[in-house]
Order: C-alpha cells, then sequence, then structure tokens
C-alpha cells in the first residue's frame, strides 16, 4: 500500500479528473440533447430563447475544457499513472496463479452486493412522490452502484446474474433519465435569472429578455411534460419489478456458490 500522504495526493489528482471530466461530458450530453431539440424550436417567436442557452452552455463547455487539461496536466506532473502502474504490476503478476472461486470471495460478494442493495433499498418509500427529486437521484447513484458491484462478481456467478444486471442498468437508465430532465428544469429558471442581471448590466433595462422568454418556458414546459410521463413509466417498471421480488432473487443466487 501506499503512505497517507502520497495515496491522499493521488486520491485528490483523480478525484479532480473525474470532476473536471464529469462536468464537461454533462455539458457534451445536454449541448447534443440540445441540437437536436433545437430544431422544434425554430419560429422566430421561440428560437432567440433556445439559441441565447445554447450559445451560453457552448461557452460554459470552453471553461469546462480548460478545467480538463489543468486536472490531467497535475495528474501527469504528480506521475500518478507510472505510481498506480507500479504499484498493481507485483499484484497482476500473481493473478494467473490465483484460485478464483474461494469462499472467502463468495463471501465478500455476497456481503458486497447485499450492502449495496440495502442502500439501493434506503429511498425506496420516498420515490412515490414525483417532487422528491433528491431521493429519486440518489437511489439513480444507488442503482448505478449494486449494477457495478454485480458486474464485478459477474465471473463467480456466470450467465445465473446477466439479467439481474439488465434489470438494474434499465432502472438505472430510467432514473438516469428522470434526473436529466430535472436538470433542465430547475436550470432554466436559473438561466433566466442570469440573463436578467446580464441585460440590466449592459442595457439597464430588461426589455431584451422578453424576445427570450417565450422560448425558454416553452423548452421548460416541454421537460415537465417528459419528466412526468418518465416518473410515471418508471413506477410502473418499479411496481413490476418488485412484485417480482427481483432483489431478493439476486440475494439468494449470491448466498451461497
Amino acid at each position: 500500500g501506499y503512505e497517507k500522504k502520497t495515496y491522499q495526493r493521488i486520491l485528490n489528482d483523480v478525484r479532480q479528473v473525474t470532476r473536471a471530466l464529469g462536468e464537461a461530458r454533462d455539458l457534451d450530453v445536454q449541448l447534443e440533447a440540445l441540437e437536436y431539440e433545437i430544431l422544434k424550436y425554430s419560429s422566430p417567436r421561440l428560437a432567440p430563447g433556445l439559441k441565447r442557452l445554447q450559445l451560453r452552455m457552448i461557452n460554459a463547455r470552453s471553461r469546462a475544457q480548460t478545467h480538463v487539461i489543468q486536472a490531467m496536466n497535475r495528474m501527469e506532473s504528480d506521475s500518478v499513472l507510472e505510481e498506480i502502474e507500479a504499484w498493481t504490476a507485483p499484484l497482476l503478476a500473481q493473478a494467473s496463479s490465483v484460485y478464483l472461486y474461494s469462499p472467502e470471495l463468495y463471501t465478500l460478494a455476497f456481503n458486497s452486493i447485499r450492502e449495496e442493495t440495502d442502500e439501493f433499498l434506503r429511498h425506496e418509500d420516498l420515490i412515490h412522490d414525483p417532487a422528491n427529486v433528491s431521493e429519486l437521484h440518489e437511489m439513480r447513484i444507488g442503482a448505478k452502484h449494486l449494477r457495478y458491484t454485480l458486474e464485478i462478481f459477474e465471473e463467480l456467478y456466470g450467465s445465473r446474474i446477466k439479467p439481474y444486471i439488465e434489470e438494474m442498468k434499465n432502472i438505472q437508465d430510467q432514473l438516469g433519465n428522470i434526473h436529466d430532465l430535472d436538470v433542465w428544469i430547475e436550470m432554466i429558471p436559473q438561466f433566466v435569472r442570469d440573463e436578467r442581471k446580464r441585460i440590466l448590466a449592459y442595457f439597464e433595462h430588461e426589455r431584451p429578455l422578453k424576445r427570450l422568454l417565450p422560448g425558454l418556458e416553452a423548452f421548460k414546459a416541454d421537460k415537465i411534460a417528459d419528466r412526468q410521463a418518465q416518473y410515471d413509466s418508471f413506477i410502473e417498471n418499479w411496481e413490476q419489478f418488485s412484485s417480482a421480488g427481483t432483489l431478493q432473487k439476486i440475494l439468494k443466487l449470491v448466498s451461497a456458490p
């Protein structure tokens, strides 16, 4: 293992890279979606608002790229990848001689999967209220962690666990779609507030804001409708998932080799 100081430095560098890449990726996904959706708002009345939103997001993506480059340069100057590679080399050399199907590994698999299942279900009672935005988001993260844990131990259980991994991926994707819509719904009012400040600072009155509002309000209204449809679909699928006892089946599968 590493000394605590070295470990903390590596961890901080990796976190900065993943945070910067996550920010850039989120903006890439939003810009790609906006490029497609903007076609629906091409009328002279609606287009100005969406064009302005697109412009501001392109600028934000440029700033995010600076953060990515800074974080990558820091990780490179600290030789983080070389240090990790040197640490893992002896472990990789021994890997071929390690017996995979030991009782200890099955125990680790069961405890890890049970722990992630409990964490995933922690918000179950709150998902039936569509207003619980943060709880639905946290449940998406729980679904992701449980899915990744199942994938880590997939080789122990083979084809029997594959359908459950796919089911967790579907739940993760559904909750991800809801979260993406929640981000848009929250973003538009904040964007309007920011534009109002810019316009007031430049023109000393906010009349130019009026031509932006119809498109932005229409876009937000569509996102609210999409979110309701996605939420209804998720709840319907969740009822089927629960009544099928899928999580109990997963725990039964992994409780013994």
